[in-house]
């Protein structure tokens, strides 16, 4: 009986071995790992993850895995495409099931294995948009994760507003249906975004304002940047968004993107975190500025890419509301140009009510600061014919 109770105890006093599986921290594969009945998203960030000889890793790329190398020891293998595969430990070696034969052989844990496309865009029916719609995720398996939809101009190749949720995104492979704005299947058609007129886009725009405003070029300081924070906004899915960025960049005014509305993201994101919000964002009508003619004219303030024109817009609007109950949400504008008589209330569409909000408290000292980017809010039905592409 003594032999038996110190085996026992020698048996589950054995110490599991360890691994860690390295890969390219720019662009990582989507982890996953089984607890019960569930298959839990873990965290990327780090370039590396670890786990025991009791539990397996599941790593997807719908783009297909690139550097999935076996170790030179047991032979050349290196497929230039896999979608999925399950790694393993032993005795402090990385394993990984070979999708071509499904043997378990060692693999070549170098920190190359990369995942270069992760999300893509999927055409779909998006509420009120009366233009293209997308939804931006990816597929593992029959899953879907989606993490915004777009309404799509394509004659003029820009968005007319986006959306996404704000809010604790769960980590439950299972539960992503809860927090997906729209709905993707196997059967739902890819789109792609050419992406090379970003490149140029800041530069167009820099010479316009030298060219339009020389006498305002201490003030009026203009560059391309990101119109929603999906990253931040998608837990540990924000890893896989690179890509959003061909439909996420408009002209901002330096003074309101990095001054009142960085505020206005950080209290939605504060308040997000007790409850899901949906959030829309939009832009309307053009920055108009004083002509140099001397003549008290004003001109809209354009700028051209490629065979384009863009607009500068006076107004970026986020209507936010709550998402899992019946409400009805506020629309926050910011005005986008220094040139604006916004203290006489000339270019506030509506009766503000910012300072009825509880969660937006934290802008009411400095929303109505010119300088950095006046702020007000409006009821949805207030500004339904104001605002460009609003969608109630």
């Amino acid at each position: 009986m003594f032999r038996v109770i110190v085996l026992l105890l020698c048996g589950t006093g054995a110490i599991a071995s360890k691994c860690t599986l390295r890969y390219q921290l720019s662009s990582p594969p989507i982890l996953t790992q089984k607890f019960g009945s569930h298959n839990i998203i873990l965290n990327a960030r780090d370039g590396q993850l670890s786990w025991d000889d009791r539990a397996t890793v599941n790593a997807y790329c719908p783009g297909g895995l690139r550097n999935l190398r076996q170790h030179p020891n047991y032979g050349y293998y290196n497929p230039s495409s896999s979608q999925q595969v399950t790694f393993s430990c032993s005795s402090s070696q990385v394993m990984f099931d070979r999708p071509d034969t499904g043997v378990i052989t060692s693999f070549q844990n170098d920190g190359q294995l990369s995942c270069p496309t992760t999300s893509k865009f999927y055409e779909t029916l998006v509420p009120a948009c009366e233009y293209q719609g997308l939804a931006y995720g990816f597929l593992l398996g029959k899953q879907a994760v989606v993490l915004a939809e777009v309404c799509y101009n394509l004659d003029l190749l820009e968005p007319m507003f986006l959306h996404y949720v704000a809010g604790a995104r769960s980590t439950i492979l299972e539960s992503q249906t809860a927090h997906n704005v729209a709905n993707i299947t196997t059967s739902s058609v890819e789109v792609f975004i050419d992406n090379s007129l970003r490149e140029s886009e800041n530069r167009t725009l820099l010479e316009a304002v030298r060219k339009s405003l020389p006498q305002y070029l201490g003030v009026v300081q203009y560059q391309i940047e990101e119109f929603i924070p999906l990253r931040e906004a998608s837990g540990v899915f924000g890893l896989y968004v690179d890509d959003f960025r061909s439909v996420n960049m408009i002209p901002w005014w330096r003074s309101l993107k990095f001054g009142n509305w960085k505020l206005l993201e950080e209290a939605i994101d504060m308040v997000s975190r007790n409850e899901t919000y949906d959030v829309f964002a939009g832009t309307s009508d053009i920055v108009i500025y004083p002509s140099n003619d001397k003549c008290m004219s004003t001109d809209l303030l354009t700028f051209k890419v490629d065979s384009y024109i863009r607009n500068v817009p006076k107004y970026i609007w986020n209507y936010v509301k709550k998402r899992e109950e019946a409400d009805d949400g506020i629309v926050i504008i910011g005005i986008n140009s220094p040139f604006s008589d916004s203290s006489k209330g000339g270019d506030v569409l509506c009766d503000d009510i910012c300072d009825n909000i509880p969660w937006l408290s934290s802008l009411k000292r400095s929303r109505k600061m010119a300088a950095l980017g006046y702020i007000f809010c409006c009821k949805p039905a207030d500004v339904k014919n104001k605002l460009d592409h609003f969608l109630i």
